[in-house]
């Protein structure tokens, strides 16, 4: 972007122009980024330097430094240093502050396979905010291997969050999608949709937030005592509430319409790809 248009890049700057940069990049190919001309020509000690640089900047708080986060974890995406990369984006993956570990899986998700190792270690956090984190990366930065995809089945079986449960199945049909387009992994695409189909008999409808909390939707807490999805499902028109009433259960599940839009994401790909191993 910077060579078609310079005088618009110098003024938005290094970290909003690697934001379009990515943009762009991944809606033409999805490729990992290569590394950087300017980085290129640096010594490693100038690069190790700018890559520390980079890292402070991604753990920046607050709203207003949204642009430099996400673009620092861009930036350092195509530095050209994998291993260096994986290991600051990482580690702040671990952040407290939500707004520091999404600008850092955006990032991961970046680096593309170079990231899986990090990504999985992540799953396995105490902290169920990193595990979400984690199973949303492998979703789309892996390959659907019988490693990771063992790691998803074992989050969306049991992990004790709804929250990292969902993004445990979306991630599966995410994975199952590349798998089929790139035939990488597609033997595994059977497993995948036995997995989802086991999620959907499992799970069941709760109350969603603004019903279980008994608050507005943007006043709500985000807990695992209560269905994650917003509004209480189907709501009776109005005027007609005593004609529709009893006939439907105000709940929800939002791992089951993850796991439902996996199982769509799959199907979309035709049928002869996963129908052996499932059995009747």
């Amino acid at each position: 972007l910077a060579s078609q248009f310079p005088a618009q890049a110098q003024e938005l700057g290094a970290d909003v122009l690697e934001v379009w940069n990515h943009q762009l990049r991944w809606m033409r190919s999805g490729a990992t980024p290569s590394p950087r001309s300017q980085v290129q020509r640096e010594r490693p000690e100038e690069r190790v330097a700018l890559a520390r640089q980079l890292a402070q900047q991604l753990g920046t708080s607050g709203v207003e430094a949204e642009p430099k986060r996400i673009g620092a974890a861009y930036r350092l995406a195509s530095l050209g240093d994998p291993e260096l990369a994986s290991e600051l984006l990482g580690h702040a993956l671990l952040s407290d502050h939500e707004e520091v570990r999404r600008a850092a899986t955006y990032g991961l998700v970046a680096l593309g396979l170079a990231s899986t190792a990090v990504l999985l270690r992540a799953a396995g956090s105490q902290d169920k905010w990193v595990r979400r984190a984690g199973v949303y990366g492998l979703g789309d930065a892996a390959q659907l291997t019988g490693e990771v995809l063992e790691v998803l089945e074992e989050k969306l079986r049991s992990d004790p969050s709804v929250y990292v449960r969902a993004v445990a199945a979306g991630s599966v049909g995410c994975l199952g999608r590349r798998a089929a387009t790139s035939g990488t992994g597609s033997h595994l695409l059977g497993r995948c949709m036995q997995i989802l189909l086991a999620s959907l008999r499992r799970e069941h409808n709760r109350p969603a937030m603004d019903a279980a909390q008994r608050k507005m939707i943007k006043f709500v807490r985000p807990t695992d005592d209560c269905d994650v999805c917003e509004g209480s499902a189907v709501r009776e028109p109005l005027g007609l509430e005593a004609h529709f009433a009893g006939r439907f259960e105000r709940g929800r599940s939002a791992v089951r319409e993850h796991a439902l839009w996996a199982v769509v994401i799959l199907c979309s790909q035709g049928a002869s790809r996963f129908w052996q191993g499932l059995g009747s």
